[in-house]
């Protein structure tokens, strides 16, 4: 076979020459030939140029081929001229010159996640076997882990690792064995959440006046200490209510309304289907992204629309510049300051007033692969003797919010520190284990091992289900939480967006379930006693559940083809690979669960990152219609007699043939069951009393034929 990186001329003049241009997944089904996609045949694509010639490679060999394409210049996105929201693939002129006058091409290599863990020396097992009692319930890497007097230690924590157990048992080991101020200890988590579970942990140890905070709360207490060195009136925090207001005062001081701009930066499409309020929002939403981005880098906001080519775009990117540019003089004016004003204000402190830096021996700081500039920027002030980070590459999931990954990678390079990679994970079933690294395999990063055998798991479940339509894969998922066994606390529903949790929300409460919703707007929303929850993947990071849902898991979903307005997206703000940090998020999704994990789309196209390798450990898949199912029980009174006869006359046959008494065979429970409930499917069959995993593969099949005949 012909390597792939020859033929990528053969791609330029496929997108040349197509009838209209097409998204990725299209021309990637017209280069493999798919004769059974539905638009190939719509559109008579058959007769394609080069229809076909790429049946020999997979479809993740192309994505790599064509990313590559585009990172390079020879393809780029654009705009439809009919929907601006939506992009498609057009040959760039740099394309066009190189069909004309070849200069060759190569993939760029991807950036490999190597961490080599240091190995524990003798020394270090020493200390270990010498405090055997209070090591004991800790592997190898985690106990050198808490040990270590590594001053630049990193810790790379996988999935249900045990790293927050690992972080609170580090500064119990310092406080207690080798004698550290408490108060010369702080750790840093993300999450308010995080720092009261950490409190709480260490009070229970008998750990008392640890520095235990965000960065943003640590920032905020040097500023209240010393607000009055860089601010001439005492400020406060803006909240959601203050941005709208905000924003409306500045479009005033340029002369627009808020329905003015809404008619000038939104399609008419947009205007149709969202109200106006949703409009003002959304348009509030890109103001302090475009804020937010440009304060966490430290940076002052730039012309940014003068790089625009094309008028509509570059006029709505002044008008976003101009709002901007105006409501951070408001804030001045009217002494609000944001999040990042909050971290930034300490630096400045820090940085003319040297003396107030607090001093601390050690420093430990959690989730590290979501930190940013500015906060990296804290650290160095601090500038403490030990620092020990810990996070997992594997779930960098906030780089469009200004996280960069490569802080944890360039500490992984530093040949000062020491890395040391948690394989362990405690949380999940094997197979949950194996799908999760196969998802992330291009990372290569160590990959995880199961710390529990499958026999450890009292109800283990991984499978795969597709769906006609999205209201029959709603049906489904409260169907299947109904009849759970599980509490319906210990239940997940994770998706990608927002407006997918609203629609399965409504769907719930129409069928009385209790549930509680967890979006990017409402994160500290609390698992709830007796609620389900349904949350965004984003929003449910660090959480866990015995069942896990994740629904919407085709090529819409992931990765997100919703689109940011195009004036954010052609920013380009975050230098960061978008689809490998879409690929990042479902396995974050994937790893919540301990033992069952429903995965779910809806029609014809899987995610791209479950390959043929990852269904192994799915159990096969299947397709479902819950109406079918239904109906099926709105109609069962009439056929529950014959069914349960049929059975009966089953099982006495059987019973003869096997020489067993017939209760052996199916109790008269079992039969009952069968004959009121109609089980569709073999997982279906798990619910009836009295069939265990053997009954099922030795009668599942001959059961399900009576029962559905």
């Amino acid at each position: 076979m012909v390597q792939i990186t020859e033929q990528y001329l053969k791609v330029l003049e496929t997108i040349r020459n197509l009838p209209f241009n097409t998204g990725m997944n299209l021309l990637i089904q017209v280069l493999q030939g798919n004769e059974s996609h539905p638009q190939i045949n719509k559109s008579n694509l058959r007769n394609a140029t080069n229809f076909g010639a790429f049946s020999d490679y997979t479809k993740e060999q192309l994505i790599t081929l064509i990313k590559s394409m585009l990172e390079q210049g020879f393809i780029v996105y654009k705009e439809l001229p009919t929907n601006r929201w939506i992009k498609v693939l057009d040959i760039s002129d740099k394309g066009k010159q190189e069909l004309r006058i070849p200069q060759g091409f190569t993939i760029k290599k991807e950036i490999k996640l190597e961490f080599n863990s240091e190995p524990v020396s003798d020394q270090e097992h020493k200390i270990i076997n010498s405090l055997s009692f209070f090591m004991e319930q800790f592997n190898p890497e985690q106990s050198k882990a808490i040990i270590s007097e590594s001053p630049k230690l990193l810790c790379v924590a996988g999935a249900g690792s045990g790293k927050t157990t690992v972080l609170t048992k580090r500064i119990e080991f310092l406080c207690k064995f080798k004698s550290v101020n408490p108060k010369r200890v702080l750790a840093i988590t993300f999450t308010k959440k995080a720092k009261q579970e950490m409190v709480d942990r260490l009070e229970t140890l008998q750990i008392y006046n640890v520095h235990i905070e965000t960065f943003n709360s640590f920032a905020e207490k040097i500023f209240q200490n010393h607000w009055n060195l860089i601010y001439k009136n005492q400020s406060h925090i803006i909240t959601y209510k203050d941005r709208i207001k905000l924003v409306v005062q500045a479009l005033k001081r340029i002369n627009l309304s808020v329905s003015g701009v809404a008619d000038i930066y939104f399609t008419a499409g947009q205007r149709k289907i969202k109200s106006q309020d949703k409009l003002l929002f959304s348009f509030v939403n890109d103001c302090f992204h475009v804020i937010d981005y440009y304060k966490t880098e430290r940076q002052e906001i730039n012309p940014f629309y003068e790089k625009m080519s094309q008028y509509k775009e570059k006029n709505n990117a002044k008008i976003l510049h101009d709002v901007c540019q105006n409501i951070l003089k408001l804030m001045k004016e009217q002494n609000y300051r944001d999040y990042c004003d909050q971290v930034k204000d300490a630096i400045t402190i820090f940085e003319n007033f040297p003396s107030l830096i607090p001093k601390y021996d050690h420093i430990l700081v959690d989730e590290y692969q979501d930190v940013n500039a500015i906060q990296i920027e804290l650290l160095k002030h601090l500038n403490a003797p030990n620092l020990f980070v810990v996070g997992d590459p594997r779930q960098a999931i906030f780089g469009w919010r200004g996280s960069r990954i490569n802080y944890i990678l360039d500490f992984n390079k530093d040949p000062d520190a020491t890395t040391i990679v948690l394989k362990q994970n405690y949380r999940s079933h094997p197979n949950i284990v194996g799908l999760a690294n196969k998802i992330v395999k291009n990372m290569n990063i160590t990959t995880q091992e199961s710390g529990r055998e499958s026999h450890q798991f009292s109800s283990p479940e991984t499978k795969l289900f597709n769906f006609e339509r999205m209201d029959l894969e709603y049906d489904f998922v409260a169907r299947e939480i109904a009849r759970s066994s599980f509490e319906n606390t210990e239940i997940f529903v994770l998706a990608r967006t927002n407006k997918q949790l609203a629609d399965l929300s409504q769907k719930l409460r129409d069928k009385n379930i209790p549930h509680i919703l967890k979006t990017d707007e409402t994160k500290a929303a609390e698992v709830k006693q007796g609620h389900v929850t349904l949350a965004t993947i984003h929003s449910i990071k660090g959480l866990e559940a015995e069942l896990v849902f994740v629904i919407g898991s085709n090529s819409l979903y992931f990765p997100c083809k919703v689109s940011d307005h195009p004036v954010i997206e052609s920013l380009n703000l975050q230098n960061y690979d978008k689809m490998e940090e879409e690929r990042r998020l479902f396995y974050v999704a994937v790893t919540r669960a301990k033992q069952q994990l429903y995965i779910s789309y809806t029609g014809k196209s899987l995610t791209p990152f479950i390959d043929k390798e990852s269904r192994k450990f799915l159990g096969g898949e299947e397709f479902v219609d819950p109406v079918a199912k239904l109906n099926r029980f709105t109609a069962k009174t009439k056929n529950e007699s014959q069914i349960y006869a049929a059975l009966r006359e089953w099982r006495r046959k059987m019973s003869q043939v096997q020489q067993v008494p017939a209760y052996m065979v199916l109790n008269d429970k079992s039969i009952e069951e069968l004959s009121q409930t109609l089980p569709l499917n073999k997982s279906d069959l798990h619910d009836i009393f009295g069939l265990g995993p053997r009954k099922i593969a030795q009668y599942g099949e001959e059961i399900l034929r009576i029962v559905n005949s």
